[in-house]
């Protein structure tokens, strides 16, 4: 069935609007928020695929439909880096997630099909799914600013959900290596991996009031008596634009105190300083390991 004025394609503008309309900078920066739109991508994809599925040049063709509202939604990322956006892989996956409801949903209204349903119901369970451990990084943030200038002592296990992989490093909250009291945060570096490491977000975006970075490192795994670990530091706009600072600390097989000072960090591109009232991402890494190795962080801190 086909609208004759067309009034199905104002419809379809409407749906596909909303991935091309700058986010506002204050929305975009607050998590909860951040995190319940891209939850949008499910239902607009969704009424998208039943649109081109009920009107237009694909109505009664659910499979093309599918492809079109699938394709459209892989489209859209791309066209979002031109409208001050990001591409991003996980969106994608949504969209797939709002396709697959429609796809199902026109499968049980039309031939009730219980198969369908079924597997509406499960791709229905996966949009919630997906917000499960919201609550828990809403509550590490509010914990990270009550410990504030301390960024991590890793004695509490709601730390951990601030950190997260970079590149093919990996990480976790364990005691020390060769037994101690405590904590630390233990990162693992695969051999021949460019870039493996930790990244840290959801602190307090102000160090204007601090000069150095400072905490304790060691070596547990890896080739020779010391390795080269990198500090990357980026403020908000630093990391929309792809702008950072860089330190290095020389790590051993003891513990050993660094302290990297923030205004002597090297910058990239050159003579953009790092904004100090913004920070938004801390970064450990270790640059292209020829072996294995795993290292040691505990008491980091601003002074």
């Amino acid at each position: 069935m086909r609208l004759p004025d067309r009034r199905w394609l104002l419809l379809l503008f409407l749906l596909l609007m909303p991935f091309l309309v700058p986010i506002p900078e204050a929305l975009e920066r607050r998590h909860l928020v951040r995190a319940l739109g891209h939850q949008l991508h499910v239902p607009l994809i969704l009424g998208l695929t039943l649109l081109l599925h009920r009107r237009g040049p694909l109505a009664g063709r659910l499979l093309l439909a599918c492809v079109a509202a699938a394709a459209a939604g892989g489209a859209v990322e791309i066209v979002q880096q031109f409208c001050g956006r990001h591409a991003r892989l996980r969106d994608f996956g949504l969209d797939l997630i709002g396709v697959g409801l429609a796809a199902t949903w026109e499968l049980w209204r039309l031939h009730r099909s219980r198969p369908a349903l079924v597997l509406g119901l499960l791709l229905l369970l996966a949009v919630p799914a997906q917000l499960a451990s919201l609550p828990a990084q809403l509550a590490a943030e509010r914990a990270a600013r009550d410990r504030f200038p301390s960024l991590g002592d890793f004695e509490t296990r709601d730390q951990r959900h601030l950190w997260g992989e970079s590149y093919e490093g990996s990480f976790g909250l364990a005691r020390p290596a060769g037994g101690g009291e405590g904590r630390v945060l233990r990162v693992r570096a695969p051999a021949s991996a460019s870039y493996p490491g930790v990244v840290m977000r959801g602190f307090p975006a102000d160090w204007s009031a601090y000069t150095s970075l400072e905490g304790r490192a060691r070596m547990v795994e890896g080739a020779g008596d010391s390795l080269l670990l990198m500090v990357w530091l980026d403020d908000y706009h630093g990391y929309r634009e792809g702008a950072w600072v860089t330190d290095r600390i020389h790590v051993s097989r003891n513990w050993r105190h660094f302290r990297v000072l923030l205004k002597e960090m090297e910058e990239h591109p050159p003579g953009r300083e790092l904004d100090r009232r913004d920070v938004y991402s801390l970064v450990f890494y270790l640059p292209q390991p020829k072996v294995a190795a795993v290292i040691e962080l505990d008491d980091l801190r601003l002074r």
